[in-house]
């Protein structure tokens, strides 16, 4: 019986680690529009104005309030950034900060859309040290934000890579160092800080960036951090219920042992 208590342990521990079960969550790539994604929490790259935007900023507006030229001016998004204070610049979150609201008329589970502002390097910040910290910032305090809002899924866009990131004939390794600043800047907050979020992305639309990312993830293995490449389908069904049965084979197994073992253990008489 005690072959069997081992080997039970021993497809328990296989069967966690088949269903990617990690101290820290896993951080994945996937490909598709963010405002789609099932995240709890999805970040938008916004500008320091929050005001709405174009591209994903836009897309994001569009999600979570419909069309302006519908509603009016001012949908449930706009109000709700419009209500944090602005310093005389007229910005409500300067680079490298990030600020949460409600998700409003977003669908799939999203609850949250984060805030987040990257650094304007291609017009702003040309200091590559600077860059690096407030773009990591930008990551990282929106992950703070999701912790303090008990969120355990985000999905991040590509911060800084459209209309702020420099002339790509000019710099045209930036976009690898925006990435690899991204994917540092994830794994080190859930690595340091006693954090609740399970799971994060980066949803990327570009071709171009979706395969950047998993070209760079590749490159980091860390404990208890799983990082899943090209996935977004995760494991198919087949696969789930075969970890479930194996895991449910082993559990028993144990529970099996238990009981016999107390069944044959010897009776002491009581003393004459």
């Amino acid at each position: 019986m005690n072959k069997v208590c081992l080997i039970s342990l021993i497809v328990l521990a296989y069967s966690l680690e088949a269903f990617n079960v990690g101290t820290h969550g896993s951080v994945s790539v996937q490909r598709g529009s963010i405002q789609t994604r099932t995240s709890q929490a999805i970040v938008n790259a916004a500008n320091p104005s929050l005001a709405r935007g174009t591209g994903i900023c836009g897309a994001i507006y569009q999600a979570a309030e419909g069309n302006p030229a519908v509603q009016g001016a001012r949908g449930p998004l706009t109000a709700a950034c419009l209500a944090f204070p602005a310093d005389a610049q007229g910005e409500r979150c300067p680079a490298g900060e990030a600020k949460i609201t409600p998700s409003f008329n977003i669908q799939g589970g999203v609850t949250h859309i984060i805030h987040a502002v990257g650094p304007q390097c291609g017009t702003v910040v040309f200091d590559t040290a600077q860059r690096k910290r407030l773009l990591a910032a930008a990551y990282k305090n929106s992950l703070k934000r999701a912790d303090e809002n008990n969120l355990t899924s985000v999905s991040f866009p590509f911060i800084s890579s459209g209309r702020f990131a420099p002339d790509p004939t000019v710099e045209p390794n930036f976009l690898e160092f925006a990435a690899r600043t991204a994917i540092e800047a994830v794994i080190e907050y859930m690595e340091q800080t006693n954090t609740g979020i399970r799971r994060i992305e980066f949803a990327l639309v570009n071709q171009r960036d979706f395969d950047l990312f998993n070209q760079l993830l590749q490159q980091y293995s860390t404990d208890g951090i799983t990082v899943k490449l090209n996935s977004g389908k995760g494991k198919p069904q087949w696969q789930r219920l075969a970890v479930g049965a194996l895991i449910g084979t082993s559990i028993f197994a144990g529970l099996l042992w238990l009981v016999t073992r107390q069944k044959n253990s010897p009776t002491r008489s009581p003393n004459p």
